[in-house]
């Protein structure tokens, strides 16, 4: 083998290996990070001053469903009830979370 084709195998094993550093940057321009969601979303609440538990409610939507929706507040009051279900039953944690995501995936 000479020394330029074992050059190019060593290149080409290298690129197969590491396929994360030429990966294709995100499509979407919307919020990157999870930091980044939660300063969307209080924004959000700040502009409608939402206040007390109906901003905890609103804030947790917008945080875990919020940007799939565009940040709909129409499409946040149609999943509220499952937020205040969730109140009703005293849940918390991953329970909350678990129990809420059942209930909006029936909706």
């Amino acid at each position: 083998m000479s020394r330029i084709t074992q050059v190019c195998a060593a290149i080409a094993l290298a690129l197969a290996l590491s396929p994360t550093v030429f990966a294709d940057p995100p499509a979407d321009k919307g919020p990157q990070n999870h930091g980044q969601v939660v300063s969307e979303c209080n924004h959000r609440a700040n502009e409608r001053n939402l206040k007390g538990q109906e901003r905890k409610q609103w804030t947790e939507w917008c945080e875990e469903r919020g940007s799939s929706h565009n940040y709909d507040y129409k499409r946040y009051n149609s999943d509220r009830n499952c937020y205040q279900k969730a109140d009703n039953k005293g849940l918390s944690g991953d329970k909350r979370r678990k129990f809420i995501n059942n209930c909006l995936d029936k909706n």
